[in-house]
């Protein structure tokens, strides 16, 4: 690719005009602070979210047997507090290393290792509280700025789109969702982005030491998450398309490549002998209607921009135009700028973000047309699509800007004023709400808004029934409540207004059965019991 006077590459000679009247470097820079200072969002109100179920799994697997205990605990009439649970979850010892790796083979192969190690590691310093465990992913996603910033340098040669990239990063919501959660995903797109920076950094500039950070920030990758497989095969394929001339770049990125996928085999050997530990991934069995499938895949695109908190596999409301008016805008603005992209970038970046962002979604949404479910429809399995859209989005803003046409130049400050409107707005819904669409199940996040809006009222657990992950998020979030454990479907021995979570159907039957209490569903979960009056 041809670098014209230190002119941004992808851009025209008349679009560097923007580059040069704005100063250059103190103009990117601001946008650089900007980001920083709004990636500091991160690390506000970490505590304040529920604590949903995979989150609890993370738990489980640096802890020592802390779900048996709370288990036997229950059983045996222990606990009468749920202030119990929480106790015993914090005072619990966290597992070996050794011990966390068996937990994972045992339990959620699909999940390999690092992450939890390193978390592991971390709780040992900082404790097992749910807002210390959530600081580790914030702090992996606000070092994806510099990463971010150097990606998107390699790849256009231009500060000011890589400024811009990492101003949209900071903006984006889907970015803030999962850097507050206690899961491996803000480390996988910290490195995703490592590995492809150092990719184009070593394929145009082949030194030994360039190679090297390629290996190691590849071997880490794949480490991190599977599907991290397929962007191994998107550079693969970047690599044959632009540098097939190039023997000797081909054969070290190839001895790379196989050398790093050879360091995953054992745990890969692992996965595929041993299907029966496997969690569904990604809900095979949970299977949605064509058009309810579309709608959902154009709401997680608008997330990246825009998120007003709409459930996900549900139709969008079309008739609250407060709410579908600013989503049908973002997808037009995001349709535009990859239109935009696709017409005018250079083939290299072309080709690196169009696999990029195709190279997760793609295999999971023909794994969902063959087998039935909705796996390319869970937005963190396409954070390689949302990184890229950064950056076209970037490139996109900076060609409108950077043309002396007034039309061109009036679109781009409009997108840019509705990206920071529509970033800040999702972001500070985010943070003042203490449950969010993707705190699932869903009827757990119902019933424990509604159980912390009744304070004081006791809690019934159905031992028959009882799902001791979800009483780990109950527990964290209410922190104080009486708990009245009921066994084998027995009425519970009490006389006043009570809750129940999740009874089961013979427990309802004999509660309205004994003619001592009025039962009402609140929730998918939850029940009410009023005692009636002799």
């Amino acid at each position: 690719m041809e670098e014209v006077l230190g002119q941004p590459l992808g851009l025209c000679s008349d679009e560097w005009y923007l580059f040069q009247m704005s100063r250059g470097y103190p103009f990117a820079l601001t946008f650089v602070v900007f980001a920083a200072v709004f990636c500091c969002l991160r690390f506000v109100r970490l505590e304040q979210k529920l604590y949903w179920v995979d989150e609890v799994a993370t738990s489980e697997h640096i802890t020592l047997d802390v779900t048996d205990q709370i288990e036997s605990e229950l059983a045996s009439g222990n606990i009468k507090n749920i202030k119990q649970v929480t106790s015993l979850m914090e005072l619990s010892k966290p597992a070996t290393l050794s011990g966390t790796v068996v937990d994972l083979v045992a339990s959620d192969p699909h999940h390999t290792p690092p992450y939890y190690l390193l978390l592991n590691l971390w709780s040992r310093l900082f404790g097992l509280e749910p807002g210390n465990l959530r600081l580790l992913s914030a702090v992996f996603s606000f070092a994806a700025i510099p990463a971010l910033y150097w990606f998107a340098l390699e790849l256009f040669q231009s500060h000011l789109i890589a400024a811009i990239s990492v101003w949209l990063y900071a903006l984006s919501p889907f970015e803030l969702i999962y850097a507050q959660q206690a899961r491996e995903y803000s480390m996988w797109i910290l490195l995703i982005l490592l590995s492809s920076a150092s990719l184009i950094c070593a394929a145009r500039r082949p030194r030994l030491r360039s190679w090297l950070l390629y290996f190691l920030f590849t071997s880490a990758l794949l480490w991190t998450h599977l599907l991290s497989i397929w962007i191994v095969i998107a550079h693969s394929a970047f690599m044959a398309i632009h540098f097939r001339g190039s023997r000797k770049t081909l054969i070290s990125f190839g001895s790379i490549v196989a050398l790093s996928l050879l360091l995953l085999a054992p745990w890969l050997i692992m996965v595929v002998t041993r299907p029966a530990e496997l969690n569904d991934f990604g809900g095979i069995e949970n299977r949605v209607a064509p058009s309810l499938y579309v709608e959902t895949f154009l709401l997680n695109l608008s997330r990246t921009v825009l998120d007003v908190d709409l459930p996900s596999y549900e139709h969008l409301p079309y008739f609250q135009w407060l709410l579908i008016v600013p989503i049908a805008a973002t997808v037009l603005l995001i349709a535009s700028c990859v239109w935009l992209f696709i017409r005018r970038a250079t083939s290299e970046s072309r080709t690196m973000l169009c696999l990029l962002g195709v190279c997760t979604m793609l295999p999971l949404v023909l794994a969902d047309v063959v087998a039935g479910g909705r796996r390319a429809l869970l937005p963190r399995y396409d954070s390689p699509a949302w990184i890229s859209l950064d950056l076209i989005l970037a490139f996109s803003i900076v060609n409108a800007l950077s043309t002396q046409k007034k039309l061109n130049l009036w679109a781009g400050r409009a997108a840019m004023v509705l990206i920071l409107c529509c970033g800040s707005y999702s972001q500070w819904q985010f943070l003042s709400r203490t449950t969010w669409w993707t705190t699932r199940p869903p009827d757990l996040a119902r019933s424990a808004v509604f159980l912390a809006g009744n304070p004081n009222v006791p809690l019934g657990v159905d031992l028959s029934s009882v799902h001791t992950g979800q009483m780990i998020s109950l527990a964290y979030f209410l922190r104080e409540r009486p708990i009245i454990t009921i066994k084998d479907q027995s009425v519970p021995m009490y006389s006043g207004e009570a809750f129940v979570y999740r009874p089961s159907e013979e427990l309802i039957k004999n509660i309205e059965g004994s003619h001592r209490f009025l039962t009402r569903q609140e929730t998918g979960y939850l029940w009410r019991l009023s005692p009636l009056q002799p």
